[in-house]
């Protein structure tokens, strides 16, 4: 058994997820504590997840258990895992028992901590992907529909305000600009958590939408799209991820060293991925 306690939203349960069951041996029991997002967005999960959908009684059993089982894995008692500094490699103690393993917080947050098929099992919700498909059928037909996500609120102080991981006009300008170059037809669909700022910004704009759903709402339409614009984030990777897995889409741009573009430091360091494009803000 592998129990773990969530840490971050969609995007970051995602990774956990995929990487939790990529560590796990042929079924090995998962145990999830929290995951409210992922729950919310997918059917098809292969773990148990313990949050405030569940029982009391269940709750409380649950996060005692893994106080005690993360004190014992402290100890060597049981098995604890963690991922090794500066390396996308994860060390394992010598413990007693193997039987139980308590995973340290990590955000997996590499294409290299997964196995594609462990996510095969995924599907979204019948109302997201209703929603979706119900957008999608509003814009102009012969069009391309490319999601453009712009993250603001805590990235624009996050890791800090002179090194802030939102991205600038200008980059997503350029990326419009270099879409509109092989797709003349390009459809561009905003999704980001400061609509009213996105009208303001991009208003000048042709042939654009702006989603006013739900962040699981926002990622149903992203992965119903033929590419996308990300930010530097988990939310539009892992859009763009289900996008070219369920559409067969190819075209996603992202900037170049993520959310270190301020730096010119790749951050997360193992982040960069096979399957994106990547451009100089």
């Amino acid at each position: 058994m592998i129990i773990f306690n969530q840490s971050g939203r969609l995007g970051n349960q995602l990774f956990q997820y995929a990487g939790l069951k990529t560590l796990g041996q042929t079924n090995e029991t998962l145990v999830l504590l929290g995951f409210e997002a992922l729950q919310s967005t997918f059917d098809g999960i292969e773990a148990k997840i313990i949050n405030t959908r569940s029982s009391k009684i269940e709750r409380y059993v649950s996060y005692r258990f893994y106080e005690w089982a993360n004190y014992l894995s402290q100890k060597n008692i049981i098995q604890r895992v963690k991922q090794a500094e500066a390396s996308i490699n994860l060390f394992h103690n010598s413990s007693l028992l193997k039987t139980i393993t308590v995973v340290e917080q990590n955000y997996f947050q590499s294409e290299s901590f997964f196995n594609p098929s462990i996510i095969n099992s995924l599907v979204l919700k019948p109302k997201l992907l209703a929603f979706a498909k119900q957008s999608l059928d509003q814009f102009p037909l012969g069009t391309i529909p490319i999601y453009v996500h712009v993250r603001r609120g805590d990235y624009l102080n996050w890791p800090d305000k002179e090194n802030s991981a939102a991205l600038p006009n200008s980059y997503y300008r350029k990326c419009i600009n270099l879409i509109k170059i092989d797709i003349p037809n390009a459809f561009f669909v905003f999704t980001s958590d400061e609509p009213d700022y996105i009208r303001k910004a991009f208003g000048d704009l042709d042939n654009f939408y702006v989603s006013t759903g739900t962040a699981t709402e926002d990622f149903a339409l992203m992965t119903q799209c033929q590419g996308g614009i990300l930010s530097a984030s988990s939310f539009a990777w892992w859009a763009a991820y289900f996008s070219k897995l369920w559409q067969n889409s190819s075209v996603f741009l992202a900037p170049k060293y993520w959310a270190g573009h301020s730096k010119q430091q790749w951050y997360p360091a193992f982040i960069k991925s096979s399957f994106l494009t990547y451009i100089e803000v």
